[in-house]
């Protein structure tokens, strides 16, 4: 089945006024990553540490500004978080971690990690694009956090991306900033329909949709977010309290279900998450799982469908070759009846 994952909106309703907290807003999450990395001012071909189980944004972004990422391996724990493995990020000489807090969670060895590389002067990241929510106050010793607006995130709403730092950005100044008739908006609206659950597509929309993504494939520019993106992120922004409520609700009925099975369990949950989506982690055999899940019509999302860690590191990856490919993501969003993740938990729970 086709990845889908909802956004929190269930029209097209959004607010007139912007939210005040939205300055430093680009046209997508890897521009603001490619942004802060810029302003870090560090040598070409310095090392920046990211994770091996990551999207894959984040590696290009940091090829695109002349620097090299040394991937880390996930840990052996049978979750996503990755071991920033600090005698490594010493050998290698790395100049910048960008610790990343994966599906609405703060990483667990966030304090660690920050307190290391305040020692040995090393440059701090923190990739939060998927979990705005999360207690910026365990984030404030870094170079600046990066969030999302886009798919899959705690904030998906039109799309773009907000740094949040202490500091000044360089190359903020020199972004163009986008009309409202720009190619940028018109993209962001048909992202955010897209996102709507249950909405589809009419002929014209989905040839125009077309036509926009192969541009867009094309196109490296850096933008401002549009109007529209930032009604629709300020939108988001204001109903998370809400949201909030009813994310732990529908997670919470996957957790419940699936408690007992011996096949499936949920890769991690601290009690402080966003709870938008639930990471299963499934024994083994992914392929018969995925093939369960589409039998059964249950839309889900897998990071890694192919994984070639030979290509990606001379490094083993021992752990992520093992366990990368048994995560998948299952939405708990809002917008999804509550009738819906009854039906999903109760076919989790009988895998």
């Amino acid at each position: 089945m086709s990845y889908y994952f909802p956004s929190p909106f269930k029209q097209v309703d959004l607010p007139k006024t912007i939210s005040p907290q939205l300055i430093n807003c680009l046209n997508s999450g890897k521009s603001a990553l490619k942004t802060l990395l810029k302003s870090l001012d560090l040598p070409v071909k310095s090392k920046i540490a990211i994770p091996a189980y990551v999207c894959s944004d984040v590696m290009s972004s940091v090829e695109s500004e002349f620097l090299v990422p040394v991937l880390f391996d996930l840990k052996d724990d049978r979750t996503f978080w990755t071991e920033y493995n600090f005698s490594k990020i010493l050998e290698e000489n790395i100049k910048a971690i960008i610790l990343v807090h994966l599906h609405g969670f703060i990483h667990p060895d966030t304090e660690q990690i920050a307190n290391f590389c305040k020692k040995n002067y090393i440059c701090l990241i923190h990739d939060a694009a998927q979990s705005y929510g999360i207690d910026e106050e365990k984030l404030t010793e870094s170079n600046g956090i990066i969030y999302s607006f886009g798919p899959g995130k705690s904030t998906s709403a039109a799309g773009g991306g907000w740094i949040k730092s202490k500091t000044g950005i360089a190359g903020l100044k020199v972004i163009k900033n986008s009309s409202v008739f720009s190619f940028e908006n018109v993209k962001a609206k048909f992202f955010f329909k897209s996102r709507l659950f249950g909405y589809r597509f009419s002929r014209v929309e989905l040839i125009g949709n077309s036509f926009i993504n192969v541009i867009s494939n094309s196109s490296t520019g850096i933008h401002n977010m549009t109007q529209f993106q930032k009604q629709a992120a300020s939108g988001i922004l204001a109903s998370l309290n809400e949201v909030s409520v009813l994310r732990k609700k529908r997670y919470s009925i996957i957790k419940d279900k699936i408690r007992d099975n011996k096949n499936i369990s949920l890769a991690y949950d601290d009690g402080k998450g966003q709870y938008f989506k639930a990471v299963v982690y499934v024994n083994n055999n992914p392929d018969k799982f995925s093939d369960y899940l589409s039998k059964n019509e249950i839309p889900f999302f897998s990071l890694v469908k192919k994984i070639d860690p030979e290509k990606l590191s001379s490094e083993p990856l021992n752990n992520f070759k093992k366990n990368a490919r048994l995560l998948f993501e299952i939405s708990t969003e809002t917008s999804i009846p509550e009738k819906e993740i009854e039906r999903v938990a109760t076919v989790l729970a009988s895998y």
